[in-house]
């Protein structure tokens, strides 16, 4: 019986099918283009192949008729590593091993740089942990802060054409270090207490310049630091002619803040819209209004990042003044967490989340330093956070769409945002003035 020179076979691909009279004896590389390029397959004709309808791969380097391909068989086009040929090993630690590089990840070059990036980072937050929370004598700080802030200048220089997050993460670290410098080397000089907080307001400063001016392109992430420094600095700057303690001056800025943070998105937008409304909508650039959508939204989270900052700062004084501060240090937070339910863009989620975690971890470390006897309390304000983390990320909304919570979930969340929003200003009143009243 002679061998038929044209084999009539169905090809298919994910969207499409093609039924084809294919040479039989040619080998497949040869016209294997011409039939992805039938069924629009985009990808790389190298890397793809054609498996029969029992699994089996055929060779490129070989014709139809010689891997037993008949008329009317159906061929599926497949990429090359979904269907790798099974490899038969008679030493069982033979195929262990071959198995285990292709199961197990290696440790890569890429995960090496991390780790240079994330070492020093991890060891000089440690160092600004300590320094921010054991009672040591001035000198030591001093001495400590400039070294971690050499260490931080070195890991600068190695990590410059490294991600983005360890370039600023050093930075902050650095704009904290700097701060400590600043203020123990005031102290060890002998400087007033308001001298102090210029003194280290200045040293901080100028290391997060420095920073924003070697990596612009980054200034939403650089900026935070700064604003945190010039709102502490004029909060310092209040308490001599009011007559409060800086913390106090720092918590009703914040919480203002908060109130009225909702406004911030509202106000770049509209600012935005005024610029472009008086262009035909025909001729309105849309290059350029995508540039403001993104400044808009960069300096909202820059914003957010501040508040943070200046949250982080105000914990220890919170934890000193008793459970009243704390209480509206905590309302406060809550109350930022809930607004992240009026977020879409992931970024502000993420940097919302992440700032109540550290925020919380960073009030349990306190609390626990300098209020041992708080210690049951703070297990149920921890879990009471923890339910609050997941509330928040069921609001938000992608994931309200995914879990179909609708429209009981939303006026849950506004509930509890109007009752925060209402009891947040009388927790302020109650842990500022509450000692004076009973006074009185």
């Amino acid at each position: 019986m002679a061998t038929p020179s044209l084999l009539r076979v169905q090809v298919t691909a994910q969207r499409r099918r093609l039924d084809v009279s294919l040479p039989a004896e040619v080998a497949l590389w040869e016209f294997l283009p011409e039939v992805l390029r039938g069924l629009g397959w985009r990808h790389d004709h190298a890397r793809t192949v054609l498996v029969t309808a029992a699994g089996r791969r055929l060779d490129p380097e070989r014709g139809l008729h010689g891997q037993d391909v008949v008329d009317g068989d159906v061929l599926t086009v497949a990429h090359a590593q979904e269907h790798q040929p099974a490899v038969l090993r008679d030493d069982l630690i033979e195929a262990v091993h071959e198995r285990a590089r292709v199961v197990l990840p290696s440790w890569s070059d890429g995960a090496a740089a991390r780790a240079r990036v994330v070492a020093p980072l991890v060891l000089a937050g440690l160092v600004v942990a300590v320094l921010s929370t054991a009672p040591l004598p001035p000198l030591l700080v001093a001495v400590a802060s400039s070294g971690t802030l050499g260490v931080l200048a070195v890991a600068a220089y190695v990590g410059r054409d490294g991600p983005t997050w360890g370039a600023v993460t050093t930075a902050w670290l650095a704009v904290a270090c700097a701060s400590s410098v600043g203020r123990s080397g005031a102290l060890v000089l002998g400087l007033g207490a308001g001298d102090v907080g210029v003194v280290a307001a200045l040293a901080a400063g100028a290391v997060g310049l420095v920073a924003l001016l070697v990596h612009g392109a980054y200034w939403p992430l650089h900026l935070p630091p700064l604003v945190a420094v010039a709102v502490w600095t004029a909060a310092g700057a209040l308490t001599v002619p009011v007559g409060v303690p800086r913390w106090e001056v720092l918590l009703v800025v914040l919480a203002g803040a908060t109130l009225v943070s909702t406004a911030v998105p509202a106000l770049t937008v509209g600012a935005t819209v005024a610029r472009n409304r008086g262009e035909p909508e025909s001729t309105i650039d849309v290059e350029r209004l995508d540039v403001d959508i993104l400044t808009a939204h960069r300096l909202v989270l820059a914003l957010h990042l501040a508040g943070s900052l200046l949250l982080l700062a105000l914990v220890p004084y919170a934890v000193g003044g008793g459970a009243l501060p704390v209480g509206a240090l905590l309302v406060l937070g809550a109350v930022r967490l809930l607004r992240l339910r009026h977020q879409r863009t992931a970024a502000m989620v993420a940097a919302g989340l992440a700032s109540a975690l550290l925020t919380s971890a960073w009030l349990v470390l306190h609390v626990v330093l300098a209020r041992p006897d708080w210690v049951p309390w703070v297990l149920a304000v921890a879990l009471g956070a923890a339910v609050a983390v997941c509330l928040a990320t069921a609001l938000t909304g992608g994931a309200r769409e995914r879990a179909g919570a609708g429209a009981w979930w939303g006026w849950c969340g506004d509930a509890a945002e109007m009752v925060l929003v209402v009891v947040l200003p009388l927790t302020v009143t109650a842990a500022l003035w509450w000692d004076r009243w009973f006074t009185w």
